[in-house]
């Protein structure tokens, strides 16, 4: 009479084990790596700007940034129950070329976000000497007070991970 055969389970045991580990670790390994591809290049850590004053990132002088509401010049289109707000904000450009996003953001309450209007972009690639950004939103009346959110893009270096980026803090 032979000895019995051992079950499934137990002829299986080493493999099943290092399947155990392995499958865990790989899930995370895989998405660490997708996380950092997708979420690590986007801005990380704010570089506060308090009202009325000036910051210099890669270069580039940003600032002072004022809001205002906006006037019939500014040709605006503001539904009911909405008003319209011009951000201004100086820029001296540095060697580096640079372009950026602007987001308007309630500093608190709901902390609401708005883009601009229009598909201007307030910093450009080709400017040689200081000029003024200048976007226009449309937010509701019950909107405030404000930040904004300068996202800023270099052109000729490359990205950086958890690059910061300019927070305005408005009057």
């Amino acid at each position: 009479m032979s000895a019995p055969r051992p079950s499934w389970l137990r002829r299986n045991a080493a493999a099943l084990g290092a399947l155990a580990v392995l499958l865990p670790t790989a899930t995370f390994v895989i998405g660490a790596q997708e996380w950092v591809t997708a979420e690590g290049y986007l801005p990380f850590a704010a570089i506060e700007v308090p009202a009325g004053d000036t910051t210099d990132y890669a270069g580039t002088t940003y600032g002072p940034a004022t809001v205002r509401h906006a006037t019939p010049a500014d040709e605006l289109d503001v539904p009911a129950g909405a008003m319209g707000l011009v951000l201004e904000f100086d820029i001296a450009p540095g060697d580096e070329a640079q372009l950026c996003s602007v987001t308007l953001r309630e500093a608190e309450g709901e902390q609401r976000e708005w883009l601009a209007t229009g598909n201007r972009a307030p910093c450009t690639s080709d400017a040689t000497g200081p000029y003024e950004g200048s976007l226009a939103f449309v937010v509701p009346e019950d909107a405030g007070p404000f930040t904004a959110d300068v996202e800023v893009s270099r052109l000729e270096s490359a990205p950086t991970m958890f690059p910061p980026f300019i927070r305005f803090l408005l009057d």
